[in-house]
Parts: structure tokens; sequence; C-alpha cells
């Protein structure tokens, strides 16, 4: 095995190192990105950790201590999700994420040091102090090494330092300084990126801290690297692969991938680097991007074409080219703290400590169940080490189709989301599925709360033109006003203009039966009169004779006659000489209201003339 100096010697020959904290000063092109990557070890699919155990770490608040002392407490809790098994249960003063290791998992407190835990036990391992006055900046593992970033002044000059640590001791194997402006680093496979002045990703040898060389993003701002199984990434808006291709960041790379989203999407791809309140368990944990890379062709790709939306407790998966939802799942009542997308399947906990996975193909419920039962907790964040984890078990549940679960999430009773919600029955009425008919009609009896959702679900139903449906629509303007039942009427005028662009001729009957009810507002009457005239409803007249008889004089209709003229319109546009007599005799009426006796005079007048057999027909 090469000594430590003798490999960054051979390293530094080949690369042509330089120990300069400014990148600027450097030079760079594919050739040496390559190199550089090429010293990369094989980084292996499935967990880091030593005991080869799909481990999920769930940072759990609570506000007692076990000894009883009140106030706000920690502690980190190791799961073998396999089995749901608690490895063990520490108490911690964890401000930032957790990061694994082979042996150790990591994580900083309020003071800027990190500690290391055993991950056999969960005993203390090690500490690691910063010089005073050094500000974090963020950490990770790799292997047997922790790599930190710590900003702060030398000497009164201000500059940065990236310090490789012994995994399993927590001692330093290298300091190497950076300039000012620098970022969370991000480690595999022996390479360390680090990001610097928001434009350079600098790789470095994870051994003896030799700068190895710099990516240049001109293109994009690098404010974040990641480091996955399948390589290092780095961006902002969107995601760049680091290689030859993208050593100078354009965006016309083979390297680069940007991924089509809905509207309601804050594309967070990754933590800012920059940011070091996101290196801490927040609301960035709950509503971000989840997506894998895959090689295709010499050309990036996201894996299976798609990314996973989380915002807070619902997961869609999108495809990356077109921005068309797959599928999509509805966490029940709870936010989920923490998600990973860990190859085939995505991993979560809620914050009441419930762990579980589905599958990334439909989105099925491979499993679901909790890790503490009996007891009260709020998990604030979760980490997990299970790459490459597939597995059914308890709680398992097929997929449910997508209609149901859109609907169901307009429904949700959480009104914290109208976006998501509109975004959900905005797909919804895009869909040619079985039940979207059915699904929209339900939106519309119990969504009322949401003015948007109602519109967007109405003006879909009228478009939908779903002639497999018209038994749905049926039910649902059978559907009566019963405050003793708790039923209410569906919204009549919806109904009527979706089954007049249907041709629902048929359904007429049945529709106009609103017009003998008294709960139905007579603003509803036009849709109704507009629909039976579009379908040369003539079995109908009985329905608006008896309306326009009833309500023709009454004061109520004085300052409100739309319906009572609709109905007119009716018997004049589908009648005979018998509504000709009856338009004639209400228009003449003293008792007929003003306005309905001035429009009928209109309609009257603009009528054709009857022929003369049907005039003398009319005769008395």
């Amino acid at each position: 095995m090469k000594s430590l100096f003798t490999r960054a010697m051979v390293l530094c020959l080949g690369l042509g190192c330089a120990t300069s904290s400014d990148p600027t000063r450097r030079r760079t092109d594919g050739s040496k990105v390559a190199a550089a990557l090429a010293t990369a070890s094989n980084v292996a699919t499935g967990p880091v950790n030593a005991l080869g155990r799909p481990l999920a770490f769930l940072v759990l608040r609570t506000e007692a201590s076990p000894s009883g002392h009140a106030g706000t407490h920690r502690r980190i809790a190791a799961v073998d999700i396999s089995n749901r098994e608690i490895l063990w249960n520490a108490p911690a003063e964890i401000d930032g994420r957790l990061v694994v290791a082979r042996t150790v998992a990591v994580f900083s407190r309020p003071d800027g040091s990190l500690d290391a835990l055993a991950l056999t036990g969960g005993s203390n391992r090690w500490q690691y102090k910063p010089t005073s006055g050094e500000q974090l900046v963020g950490y990770a593992a790799d292997g047997d090494s922790v790599y930190v970033v710590y900003r702060g002044k030398k000497g009164g000059v201000p500059g940065s330092e990236l310090v490789g640590l012994v995994a399993e001791t927590g001692s330093v194997r290298f300091r190497l300084p950076l300039s000012p402006q620098v970022g969370a680093p991000a480690a595999r496979g022996g390479i360390v990126a680090v990001p610097q002045r928001s434009q350079f990703v600098t790789l470095v040898d994870g051994q003896s801290g030799q700068v190895l060389v710099d990516i240049i993003s001109k293109e994009e701002a690098a404010k974040f690297v990641r480091a996955l199984p399948e390589g290092l990434f780095f961006g902002s808006q969107g995601v760049f692969e680091a290689s030859e291709k993208t050593a100078l960041g354009s965006r016309k790379s083979t390297g680069y991938l940007k991924a089509t989203l809905p509207d309601f999407v804050h594309a967070v791809y990754h933590y800012d680097g920059y940011q070091p309140a996101q290196l801490r368990y927040s609301a960035v944990d709950r509503n971000k991007l989840l997506w894998r890379v895959t090689p295709r062709n010499g050309v990036a790709e996201f894996s299976n074409g798609m990314l996973l939306v989380l915002n807070f407790r619902f997961l869609f998966a999108v495809e990356a080219a077109s921005g068309q939802l797959r599928w999509a799942y509805n966490h029940p009542e709870l936010d989920i703290a923490g998600a990973e997308h860990v190859g085939r399947a995505v991993v979560f906990a809620d914050s009441k400590g419930s762990i579980g996975a589905l599958d990334l193909a439909n989105g099925r419920t491979m499993w679901k169940a909790p890790v503490f039962s009996g007891e009260s907790v709020t998990v604030e964040g979760a980490t997990f080490d299970c790459d490459g984890f597939f597995a059914d078990g308890p709680g398992a549940e097929p997929a449910q189709p997508i209609v149901t679960v859109l609907k169901n999430i307009v429904l949700d009773p959480d009104r914290r989301f109208a976006d998501v919600r509109l975004f959900a029955v905005s797909r919804l009425a895009t869909m040619r599925k079985p039940g979207v008919t059915a699904a929209l009609i339900e939106i519309l009896d119990k969504g009322r709360d949401h003015e948007m959702v109602v519109q967007t679900a109405a003006e879909s139903l009228v478009e939908l033109q779903d002639p497999g449906a018209l038994d749905v629509y049926v039910k649902a303007i059978e559907m009566r006003t019963d405050y003793a039942e708790g039923t209410q009427s569906q919204r009549v005028d919806l109904m009527a203009r979706a089954l007049a662009k249907l041709g629902a001729r048929k359904a007429m009957p049945i529709l106009v039966e609103h017009l003998r009810l008294p709960d139905t507002d007579p603003s509803l009457v036009r849709d109704i009169a507009d629909a039976v005239i579009a379908l040369k409803a003539t079995e109908t007249l009985p329905a608006f004779r008896d309306y326009l008889a009833q309500y023709r004089a009454d004061s109520s209709f004085t300052n409100r006659p739309g319906g009572v003229i609709a109905a007119a319109e009716v018997l004049a546009a589908l009648g005979g000489p018998t509504e000709r007599s009856l338009l004639f005799f209400i228009s003449e009426e003293p008792k007929t209201i003003p306005t309905l006796k001035t429009a009928i005079a209109r309609i009257l007048a603009d009528l054709p003339a009857a022929p003369p057999e049907q005039t003398a027909a009319a005769q008395p």
C-alpha cells in the first residue's frame, strides 16, 4: 500500500495539484477533472455502515428528559428498518443534520463542534471542537473519513478551512485552507467536493488534503455539492453530474439535468451549502425534490425518467421531461419528517415516528409501521443509510388509483396546502381515466371551502364530456337537499352545462325536476333552460309552464327575474300554439311582474310569425 506522502506526490504529478486556497488562480479542463474523478475508489450500493443493516436515524424531541427534568430534550434513535428494531436510543445535543460513516454517526452541536456516536451501541466515540471564533459551514462522511468546513479568521485574515478527520477516532488527517466564501462539502470514494465562491467546485484528495482540480460552473451558481453512489453532483437551478463534460459547467452539456416541474414546486434539488441554517433539519427536509441519476448512452438522466416532489404530507412522482404525473401519495394526517430516494424505493419517517417505504414503480405502500409503540414522540428529522433497500413488510397496501389519491388530496381537511390541492384538481381534470367525473362531482360537493378548487373542478367537469359517466351525472342531479339526512343538492347549474355538452337529453326530465323544488335558487334556472333548449327537450315543457305560472306574479322575482324569463324563453323556443298563448296571457295579465311583462313582449316580438293553421288552432 502506498504511503500517504507517496500517493499525494503521484496525484500531484499527474494532475498538476495546487495548494492555493484561491480557485481563480488555477486552470482547469475536462481531462484534469476526468483524471481526478478516476482516482476515486469504487462505491458499492447498499448501506454505508459496517453493520450492513438498513438503518434510519430519527432525531426525537421530548419536553421532558428520562430523569424527569422539564425543558426540550433531544435524542437519536437508530432503527433497523428491515424489522423496525431500535438498535439504540441516545441523548444528544444535536443541532445539525446527522451523517453516517462506516463505524460512527456524526452530527454537529449548537457550538459548532462535531460529535460521533458509535453505530454499535450509540456511545460517544469522540468530539471535535473548532478553533474559537470559527463558524461551522458543513460536514460530510465518506467511509472511514469525516470532512468538516469552518469559516473564520487566521491571523486576522478572513478564510475557511477544510479539515479531514479519521472517522474512527476523530484525529485530524489534514487541514486545507480555502477561500472565505465556501459551502458545505460532499465526499465519495475518497474524493471531497467543496463549493467555493458560488462558481467553483474544488475536488480534494480525501486522504492527503491535496487540491486535485476545480470545476468551474460558468452558467449556473454551484450552491450545493452532493455525493451519491453513482457520482458527485453540483448545481442550484438544476443538477450537473461532475465529469469531464461538465468541467466548465455548461447547461448544454449532456451531464446537465433540469426537470419540468409543477408550478407550485419550489425546486430544491439539494440543500444550499452556503446557508448554515440549512445544515439543520428544517422545513427544507419536508419540501424538496428526491432524485437519483442514471447514465444512459453517455447522457446523464434522472433515474427512471422521474423525480419525486416531497411536500410535507404528499409525494408526487413527476416525469422529468414532461412534468406529467405518474403517481401520488397522501400520508394521512401527519407531516413526513424526512424521506430519501434509495434506488427502487423511497423511504420515509413521519413526525410521530412511523416509518415506511413506497415502491417507486407505482407508489404502492411496501410497508408502514410505528416504531415507538405506546410512546409519544416528535420526530424533528431523519437520516437514512439504506441504499438499495426494497422489501415488503407490515402495512403493505396495493397501489391506489391515481384518481382516488388526487381526489383525497383535494378533499384533505388540512387547509395549509391550497396550492397542492389546486395542483391535484388541475391534474385530475386532465386525466381520461375511470372515476374522474365522479371525483370532480364529489369535489364540487365537499370542497366548497376553496373557491379556486371548486372553480377548476367545475370548468373541468363541463369540458370533460365523459359519455360513460352519464349514470354518475344522473345520480348527482337526483340528490336533494335534506337537512334531516344531512344531504345537499349538487351544483345544478354545472350539471346542466355538463349534460348539455354531453348531449344527454334523456337526463333532462330529471334535471328539470329541480324547478319544482323550493330550495332551487332562481339563478340556476338559466343554466337548466339553456341545456333544455340546446337539446330540444320538449318533454320538459310542462315543468316550465308550471314554473312560469307559479312565479309570474311573485314579488320576490321583481329584482331577480332571470329564472322566470329563462322559463319563458324555453316555452318560446320549444313550444307551440299552447305555449305562445300562455306567454301572451302572462304578458297581458295585470299581476305579472313588470320586468317579466317587458321580457315576454320582446320574446314574442322576436318570434317568427306562426303558420295560419297554428294561429287558428290556438283560438278558443
